[in-house]
């Protein structure tokens, strides 16, 4: 539910951007690094975060995620011009990408290895499904309010509310995988001892 929530605003976003930045000074080949800003951050701030997720409480990652992500969705409605635009587009990036690997990592956690691919498949769904309802909606919303501001903050409003149900909802799992980890250690124990006591029987038996 929540990752469907933050889909239907990013879809909101997408009739009413080029839009809104056009009409603040951004030229058409500034629109397009404008736009780019946004995924060029993903993809150098995925590998990144990714690696951080296996090491930090996953649950605070996504939270702080998309919260961050909000503030910057809802900046350019105040801070206009295209530079402004491309670095708040990079900084929503980013903020996306804190959250993105940290989700994934969780559905391997709170799922058995039987489920997993059942997992995904439904998280892929509710990103479609949020990004197929979202334009209408952020369309809509600006063609009755007469103001394409307002989308920006139905999608600022959308990843408060998937912050809040994360928060709510998501208990952090990081104590199992660190009790798994421990489980593993003292089964290699064992197993050292063990071998240990059998090569100490085979010494002390006579040839």
């Amino acid at each position: 539910l929540a990752e469907s929530t933050i889909w239907l605003g990013f879809g909101a976003l997408l009739p009413i951007l080029p839009i809104y930045f056009t009409r603040h000074g951004v030229d058409l080949p500034t629109l397009g690094v404008v736009v780019a800003a946004w995924p060029a951050a993903r993809l150098v701030g995925e590998p990144v975060f990714g690696w951080l997720a296996d090491r930090a409480p996953r649950r605070a990652m996504m939270i702080t995620g998309l919260v961050l992500t909000s503030v910057f969705t809802v900046l350019p409605v105040f801070i206009t011009g295209p530079v402004p635009f491309i670095v708040l587009r990079a900084l929503q990036g980013l903020s996306a990408a804190m959250y993105d690997p940290a989700a994934r990592a969780y559905l391997i956690d709170a799922n058995p290895p039987e489920r997993q691919g059942e997992a995904f498949g439904l998280y892929g769904a509710a990103q479609t499904g949020g990004l197929m309802l979202g334009p209408a909606i952020g369309g809509v919303a600006a063609a009755i309010t007469g103001f394409p501001e307002v989308v920006f903050w139905v999608a600022g409003a959308s990843l408060v509310v998937s912050a809040a149900m994360v928060w709510r909802r998501v208990p952090e799992l990081a104590h199992l995988r660190e009790d798994a980890a421990r489980a593993a250690a003292a089964d290699d124990d064992l197993a050292v001892v063990g071998s240990t006591g059998g090569n100490r029987r085979a010494a002390a038996t006579p040839p």
